[in-house]
């Protein structure tokens, strides 16, 4: 991505992205906070450790009324 950014001129860039494209976005604004000074990542895969036990928390707990705040939590 650095490669093309370069070959294109791109000289800063806000980045985006989801699942993979959100830890590449992280990752990249990580290395190069100048370059891409703004980072919008969602549901980054693998960015931080997973956590069994706060999923079978909320899968215990969860119910219809607390839906939106499981969701809220989660994301």
């Amino acid at each position: 991505i650095l490669a093309f950014l370069d070959r294109l001129g791109v000289a800063r860039a806000y980045l985006a992205g989801g699942s993979q494209g959100g830890n590449l976005t992280l990752r990249l604004g990580h290395r190069l906070p100048a370059r891409f000074p703004r980072l919008s990542a969602w549901g980054p895969a693998s960015a931080w450790p997973a956590r069994p036990w706060a999923a079978r928390l909320i899968r215990a707990s969860a119910s219809y009324a607390l839906f939106w705040p499981v969701v809220k939590v989660q994301s």
